[in-house]
């Protein structure tokens, strides 16, 4: 059975869109902290916070008789409550200190606390650590709601149509 040559070149072409869409997604959705070095130690012990599925930043220390992993599923939590929130606003999460933190909050609830053990792990101070958390806690927050918005949901089904229809006609 010999093949149609134009049915392979679009074959070929949709499994490349399909490949480098696929690479493209991967690359957009890497660590953003790789430029980080903590300790051998501080890598053991550390929890990632990941409540979008990427990892956000991570938690090395105990608070009270938390463990970090504990912290970090409740921070999990935490951020996907504020995702779903249609009354959300990035401009509400502060940063307070206190005498042996700093908080980032949203209202009245503390998002996540930065203590000297997550901020050595670092090599960072508690204010610095506690600046960047809440910027890629922000961002995070942004880049979930862009992705699960209506319209990008429509585009998508949209895209998915057109390769569905595209591979019945071919």
């Amino acid at each position: 059975m010999q093949q149609n040559p134009r049915f392979s070149f679009i074959t070929s072409l949709l499994l490349l869109i399909i490949f480098v869409s696929a690479s493209a997604a991967g690359a957009s959705q890497q660590n953003d902290t790789a430029g980080q070095k903590p300790s051998q130690a501080a890598k053991k012990r550390g929890a990632a916070v990941a409540p979008f599925g990427t990892p956000i930043f991570t938690i090395y220390a105990r608070i009270g008789p938390f463990t970090p992993e504990e912290r970090a599923r409740s921070i999990e939590k935490k951020l996907k409550v504020l995702a779903g929130d249609p009354f959300f606003r990035s401009d509400s999460i502060r940063l307070s200190e206190g005498e042996t933190t700093w908080d980032v909050t949203y209202g009245e609830t503390v998002i996540t606390s930065v203590g000297d053990e997550d901020a050595r792990a670092k090599g960072s101070s508690r204010e610095l650590l506690a600046k960047a958390n809440r910027a890629k806690i922000i961002f995070a927050i942004q880049q979930h709601r862009s992705a699960t918005s209506k319209g990008e949901v429509m585009k998508t089904i949209a895209i998915s149509g057109a390769m569905i229809i595209l591979m019945i006609i071919i």
